[in-house]
């Protein structure tokens, strides 16, 4: 049913009845296999009603792919937070590819030693580079001169140097080309850039680009 709603039916509370009991079917029912193989082929369609109070709000429409629980949402890289009408049916959502972004816990006493906060960095580095990966949440590719393409984070990158501030909130040619775009780095091997992009939360490249 709801493979017909978007977005040919105008919003009304008899609909949304449907949806909801639609969903709630589907929730308890994502052990099916066969059900669940539906489910996945339709990841990329429009098919989840992503708002707060459908009573009152109006209706936005989003796939699977452009869905993650615990973010914020990110318009200009296409992904948005799962919002509360759709909580309730997490299972259906993570079955459907929907993905759950989880950063490390935050230390329940105060850190002291060195040491400590050098782990606590390992895995905020650690996180950001499995979404990184995996292309979650990246907003920036940079391709080497052998056309190798590494997605990354920019946020991430302008937190750990000076050089990676200019080149996405200076006054470089490519600052403002930055979202989603490409950016080309001549005379760095793939190793490199890997390394460089998978280290950047922790060390400050500047050395690394002059």
């Amino acid at each position: 049913m709801t493979l017909e709603i978007p977005p040919s039916h105008s919003p009304n509370l008899h609909l949304l009845s449907q949806i909801s009991n639609t969903y709630e079917w589907l929730e308890r029912h994502i052990e099916d296999t066969d059900l669940g193989n539906q489910i996945v082929q339709h990841h990329a369609e429009a098919l989840f009603l992503n708002v707060d109070d459908p009573e009152k709000m109006d209706w936005v429409w989003r796939c699977a792919d452009q869905l993650y629980f615990n973010i914020t949402d990110s318009p200009a890289s296409g992904y948005w937070g799962v919002c509360q009408f759709l909580l309730p049916f997490r299972g259906l959502l993570r079955l459907a590819g929907v993905a759950e972004v989880v950063m490390p816990a935050a230390p329940d006493r105060q850190i002291s030693s060195t040491e400590e906060k050098l782990h606590q960095a390992t895995l905020m580095r650690n996180a950001f580079n499995e979404m990184r990966h995996e292309g979650k949440l990246t907003d920036v590719v940079f391709v080497t001169d052998d056309y190798e393409e590494y997605p990354a984070h920019r946020v991430v990158l302008a937190a750990g140097g000076e050089h990676f501030q200019d080149l996405f909130l200076g006054g470089w040619e490519e600052s403002n080309d930055t979202v989603n775009g490409q950016i080309h780095v001549p005379d760095c091997s793939a190793n490199s850039l890997e390394w460089i992009l998978g280290e950047s939360t922790i060390v400050s490249w500047k050395f690394v680009f002059g």
